[in-house]
């Protein structure tokens, strides 16, 4: 018996929005009801170019150019690998091109965790949940970006997940590549309890593959259960678990060991869904799909946790969602935060919450994006209503003064699915 991941978003939004209709084909660029900040559409699926994009956006930092992917569609049905090219001089329009289609089987099938790039945008690396010539239980592959336009990109398949409970199987994260070490990073879920895995490979070629972390086979010191992905400073990993001693742990891995930095309770979070991220002073952010105050989210922990650890210090609460008692306030973050280096603003988004009442999330709502700076100074700067994006989800881009996420839902109506629509691709301008 397969487990992947507990309690996820993504299972209980898909069945709520299960009868609900398509929204309107074009929309243009919307302010929000303040009226400062802009998001505009950049592509919208339509199934055959992919739909469901869960896992967010990369960025080629050299030329701007945004990568993504969609476990679903692209023709066969298996999920595609997508770019978008910024507009070309005197244009407006970012240039849409699907540059892989899994087959499934032996090659792959629902890359749903999104990729990482090289420092020098010319491959990416992801994980499929399904697919293999073993069990069906996914896989960790490369794209390597042609020299000449117009040809195609050329895939590897790294790794092969075997099911065996020191193997691992279903990724449960984008992978994360080390440019420090040249090493790449993932987390896995788990078989007959196993409790999941982090493996570590060469990206050159996608040999010496090895786990590093599996509390089933007592490798390495117990951190938690579940890992839900990775991040790497000065040789040191950094994750989170979604659960284990406590509701969910953040914890630090290295040579000499791992050990558990925290454990949420509830009141300061529960069950992470997303990896920390890193600032430049070695502080840790973070989100917690639960938890805060149960006042704000009945029938549960809470509504979700926007959280931070300095080096040496104890976890602070930065935010604690409040959809119920707040209804602009987001609810269940579950994408990785994004942090503009300029200005130590963090930036986040939630698939629930906001003044949409149009979409499958509780109470109708359709998702937020929101700031929030590191003494907690907290704002909702865009609410998801139908028509245009819904249900945000993955890994944000920010990149000279604007954002770049996906939707889950929202765009065109979906031919394959009864969603609203089939999801999209957009830009917010703060």
């Amino acid at each position: 018996m397969f487990t992947t991941l507990p309690g996820s978003a993504r299972s209980w939004a898909r069945l709520a929005r299960a009868f609900l209709v398509g929204a309107a084909l074009m929309v243009p660029p919307l302010s929000s009801p303040a009226g400062a900040t802009t998001l505009t559409l950049l592509h919208q699926f339509s199934s055959t170019d992919g739909s469901d994009p869960i896992g967010g956006l990369v960025v080629d930092p050299n030329t701007g150019t945004l990568y993504g992917t969609t476990p679903y569609g692209g023709g066969t049905g298996n999920g595609t690998v997508f770019s978008l090219t910024p507009p070309a001089a005197g244009t407006a329009k970012w240039q849409f091109q699907t540059i892989y289609t899994f087959k499934g089987n032996a090659d792959g099938s629902r890359p749903q965790n999104g990729l990482a790039i090289n420092p020098a945008g010319t491959a990416l690396y992801g994980t499929t949940q399904t697919g293999s010539t073993l069990c069906s239980c996914g896989t960790v592959f490369r794209l390597l970006k042609p020299g000449k336009p117009g040809r195609e990109w050329g895939k590897t398949l790294f790794h092969e997940f075997s099911g065996d409970s020191f193997d691992g199987v279903v990724p449960s994260s984008a992978p994360f590549l080390d440019s420090a070490s040249s090493e790449l990073y993932g987390t896995t879920g788990s078989i007959g309890g196993s409790g999941g895995t982090i493996f570590r490979l060469s990206p050159v070629d996608g040999s010496h593959f090895k786990v590093i972390y599996n509390p089933a086979q007592n490798v390495g010191d117990f951190v938690g259960y579940h890992p839900q992905g990775v991040v790497v400073r000065n040789g040191i990993v950094y994750g989170t678990a979604f659960d284990g001693a406590y509701a969910g742990t953040l914890f630090q891995f290295s040579g000499q060991g791992g050990k558990i930095l925290h454990g949420f309770m509830g009141p300061d979070g529960a069950y992470p869904q997303t990896p920390p991220i890193v600032g430049s002073d070695g502080t840790l952010y973070g989100t917690t799909y639960e938890g805060g105050k149960p006042a704000d989210c009945p029938e549960s922990p809470g509504c979700g946790v926007v959280w931070k650890q300095s080096p040496g210090a104890s976890e602070t609460k930065l935010h604690s969602m409040a959809f119920f008692t707040q209804p602009r306030d987001g609810m269940n973050p579950n994408a990785p935060l994004v942090l503009d280096a300029h200005t130590g603003t963090l930036y986040g988004a939630t698939p629930a919450g906001g003044l949409g009442t149009e979409c499958g999330a509780v109470g109708g709502s359709c998702g937020t994006v929101f700031t929030i700076d590191g003494n907690g100074k907290y704002r909702v700067i865009w609410e998801f209503p139908k028509g245009g994006p819904a249900v945000p989800e993955g890994q944000l881009v920010f990149r000279a003064g604007v954002l770049f996420g996906t939707s889950y839902d929202g765009g065109k109506p979906c031919p394959d699915q009864h969603y609203i629509g089939c999801g999209t691709v957009w830009m917010l301008t703060p």
